[in-house]
């Protein structure tokens, strides 16, 4: 999470009834918070991936977005259930990389980690994409 955040996405899992507030209320806030994060996010990443393909090709671009994807995928899951954080890169590199190493020394044994990863990169990539879309068509039309 340290490129963007999207990690706001998981906490409808948090969903409760919280005394005489409505549910609805925090639904309506959290998918406001979520929405706003994600589309600063990708339109993060937007930038970054025009960046890439100035210096480099459009090939690269698109391999530098769906590696970033991915790696987003994978840090959503580390945050959500092992409960890592941003700031353990610095304040527990190595307890954070051992974690990380365990998860692919025992790929078949960590399966569901991958498999989020895998499926939040994809639900990512389907935003992104859109995202994408709405840029290229209003470019065409001007």
């Amino acid at each position: 999470m340290l490129f963007f955040a999207p990690y706001i996405l998981t906490d409808m899992l948090h969903l409760r009834p919280q005394g005489n507030i409505p549910l609805w209320y925090d639904l309506i806030l959290l998918i406001t918070f979520a929405w706003t994060g994600a589309f600063l996010g990708l339109i993060s990443l937007y930038l970054m991936q025009s960046l890439v393909r100035r210096g480099h090709s459009a090939w690269v671009s698109w391999l530098f977005t769906f590696a970033v994807l991915g790696l987003t995928g994978f840090g959503v899951y580390l945050g959500r259930f092992p409960r890592w954080n941003s700031w353990d890169v610095i304040t527990n590199p190595s307890g954070l990389l051992l974690d990380i190493a365990g998860h692919f020394r025992h790929p078949v044994a960590n399966a569901s980690a991958f498999v989020f990863s895998a499926l939040f990169a994809l639900c990512l990539a389907a935003m992104y994409f859109m995202l994408v879309s709405i840029i290229e068509f209003r470019q065409e039309e001007a």
